[in-house]
């Protein structure tokens, strides 16, 4: 069988259930680092990892993986799954020699990002080519891109173990009075989160909502809703990265809503059965918006419009409890016929197949 590498910049805890899932199949070496060039920390329990030392970064713009062993990896008998960062140097350098040696690769990354445009997204389109396939994120990317050799992922999630969380859990859900709105993910400027904190001021007083998150902006966040007078109605839960604290939060809300870029925050709130309030300009978001289906699984306003995000929060508070148990079960449907692990390893084993024609 024949060795498969994977080189990731982390490993995040979300991703460990995916490539113990591939292990199964396959012969899996990762090469990652414990804290990647974003401060995103690796879950130190997967398994068969080679962790480098870091990254050397020359003016945030050319990226360096530092200890990755490029030329150990460098033989006919391997499968080499790089990360489709054009910014990390020496992973473009791999690909390269790969490509020389006759070694065949996997261009594991983004079809496109929030705002993806210019040089470096060019750039990225390019460099995809010269790997023998292509693995982006959604079918969508897929679509955009149009190549035979190129597989989507439908990024998702563990399922189980959220399905685990809610099972043991005591509460379950019900609709109330009040419209109980949730936010999930860091808050940094991608999130937006000031415009729904803005847009709560003219929203009823029984509209409240759930920060499940933390960053660099909270304090600043947690200013602005004592200046609106909207602090009563926001509780701050902070980082949680247990499921079942999540699911805590999560099963006493009604429906998920994120102002900024979302990604798989948006993947998680299906999990939980929570239909969706995003902006509607596909460009701004990650590719994981392409799970979203509008008045399916959520609805979507126009962007950074204050009048339309509260137009459509109340559209969805004043549907009837059977529509809106209709959307929960959509939502539920999104995760569990795909946006999921066990569809996201049968569409690697599609590209493994592919190349190994």
């Amino acid at each position: 069988m024949k060795k498969i590498l994977i080189i990731q910049p982390s490993v995040p805890k979300y991703r460990v259930p995916f490539f113990n899932r591939l292990r199964k199949k396959y012969n899996i070496v990762i090469y990652s680092n414990k804290t990647d060039f974003l401060g995103v920390t690796s879950d130190r329990g997967c398994g068969n990892v080679v962790w480098g030392n870091g990254f050397l970064s020359f003016k945030n713009k050319i990226l360096w993986h530092k200890g990755l062993p490029i030329l150990s990896m460098l033989n006919r008998n391997n499968i080499v799954v790089v990360n489709g960062n054009p910014r990390i140097l020496n992973y473009m350098l791999l690909l390269f020699f790969c490509k020389i040696i006759g070694i065949k690769t996997i261009w594991w990354g983004h079809g496109w990002s929030a705002g993806s445009r210019g040089i470096l997204s060019s750039i990225r389109i390019k460099m995809m080519k010269i790997s023998n396939c292509i693995l982006v994120y959604t079918d969508y990317e897929k679509e955009k891109i149009n190549q035979k050799k190129c597989f989507a992922l439908n990024n998702g999630l563990d399922s189980s173990e959220i399905v685990r969380a809610i099972n043991e859990s005591d509460f379950r859900h019900y609709f109330c009075e009040q419209t109980r709105m949730v936010f999930v993910g860091r808050l940094t400027k991608k999130s937006n989160l000031d415009f729904l904190i803005n847009s709560m001021k003219y929203l009823p007083g029984n509209f409240q909502l759930a920060v499940i998150g933390d960053g660099p902006l909270k304090e600043k966040l947690i200013g602005l809703a004592n200046e609106l007078n909207v602090s009563e109605r926001i509780v701050w839960h902070g980082a949680i990265y247990d499921e079942k604290r999540i699911a805590s939060v999560m099963l006493k809300s009604d429906v998920f809503v994120y102002p900024g870029s979302v990604g798989l925050s948006l993947i998680h709130a299906y999990n939980y059965g929570l239909p969706s309030i995003i902006h509607n300009n596909r460009d701004m978001h990650m590719p994981e918006y392409a799970a979203f289906i509008e008045g399916y699984n959520g609805f979507g306003y126009n962007e950074m419009n204050v009048d339309s995000f509260c137009r459509v929060v109340l559209f969805y508070a004043n549907l009837s409890n059977e529509k809106k148990m209709e959307l929960r079960n959509n939502a539920f449907n999104t995760v569990n016929t795909d946006y999921n692990i066990e569809c996201m390893a049968s569409r690697f084993e599609d590209a493994i197949n592919f190349i190994n024609k």
